[in-house]
């Protein structure tokens, strides 16, 4: 192995309102029909159930889940960011 091999960091946090920019990049090369107004209503929804990976402190990837309470059912979508996908 080289010496100068290292793994790379992963963290994970909440998605909030300074993510939405980033979404949107994601959502829209994924060809999805996302608005800020979306992802806004996810948070206001629900500020613990939506998620931002970080790769080295950058951001790689989404999760956004939202929870019908009537049905107990959840909808879940996630993106990694292209440069990401090999490593998330």
């Amino acid at each position: 192995m080289s010496s100068d091999f290292r793994e790379a960091q992963i963290q994970i946090r909440p998605f909030g309102k300074a993510d939405i920019e980033f979404a949107l990049e994601q959502t829209g090369r994924e060809g999805w029909d996302s608005t800020a107004s979306f992802f806004e209503t996810l948070i206001a929804h629900d500020p613990e159930g939506s998620f931002i990976a970080e790769l080295d402190l950058r951001r790689a990837g989404m999760v956004t889940t939202t929870r019908y309470v009537e049905s107990g059912t959840w909808k879940i979508r996630a993106l990694a960011a292209s440069d990401s996908k090999r490593i998330l």
